[in-house]
């Protein structure tokens, strides 16, 4: 058949056949989209069945302790020197923080902080990391870092000064943005008065910064007034070597 008679049959076919066909191809990649949305969804229960049966939480506990161990084996403890209630202090330090096992999957980006562990309590599991030191009654001192999934660095900020103002314990005093010699986005909240300032008006400041997997790393620390040069400053020192790690290839 020449290339005429050919253009000529195709002119012929109902275009109610192409239409169709075209519908019926699209109905098959949306069948297939949603049976691998489903399968997705069935997986993500299973690990989640998995992981409340006590074998489940035995292999959490161990991948925990292979995450710690590849942290001190690549992180040696180190020491760094900042200023604390006006001198200049030697901290010394370890590394903490998340790896994940070569070859496993989470929805979590690998970072590692260093930070003191004489005189702090520390609190790990997976997707959180706590450390606070006792404040004798006065507000709570602690750094938190935990990541919030499928959200921007903007949304996350605009989410928790709606939170803080719901809440309406704490005055949101400014907010810092990201530069070339900081990757945070940093709101500060404090507790303000009618009467003033007092030396146990709690802070309370965030640091956000993208994780590279779709979601926002969350950094919180809490501290009272009089401990800013004390317990504020250390937990800024130890923000200063928070490093979000490349992924494993």
């Amino acid at each position: 058949m020449d290339a005429d008679k050919l253009f000529d049959a195709i002119g012929e076919i109902d275009s109610g056949f192409i239409i169709s066909a075209h519908a019926r191809r699209r109905a098959r990649r949306g069948a297939r989209l949603l049976r691998f949305a489903a399968a997705a969804v069935l997986v993500f229960a299973a690990l989640g069945i998995f992981l409340s049966t006590s074998t489940g939480r035995a292999f959490a506990e161990n991948m925990r302790n292979v995450c710690e161990e590849l942290i001190e084996k690549l992180f040696p403890p180190k020491t760094g020197t900042t200023l604390l209630e006006g001198q200049d202090s030697d901290l010394d330090m370890n590394a903490h923080g998340e790896i994940a096992p070569e070859g496993s999957v989470l929805p979590w980006a690998d970072y590692v902080i260093y930070v003191e562990e004489d005189g702090n309590t520390i609190v790990k599991s997976e997707n959180y990391f706590r450390l606070s030191r006792d404040s004798g009654g006065l507000p709570e001192m602690y750094m938190e870092i935990v990541q919030v999934p499928d959200i921007s660095a903007d949304d996350l900020a605009a989410q928790i000064i709606a939170q803080e103002a719901e809440a309406g314990e704490l005055t949101h005093t400014g907010t810092s943005l990201p530069s070339s010699e900081r990757a945070f986005q940093t709101l500060n909240f404090m507790e303000l008065t009618e009467s003033g300032r007092s030396w146990d008006d709690c802070i309370r400041r965030y640091d956000i910064c993208e994780n590279g997997k779709g979601g926002c790393f969350k950094i919180t620390t809490q501290y009272f007034l009089e401990a800013s040069e004390g317990f504020g400053s250390r937990c800024a020192y130890y923000l200063s070597t928070f490093e979000i790690l490349p992924e494993q290839g």
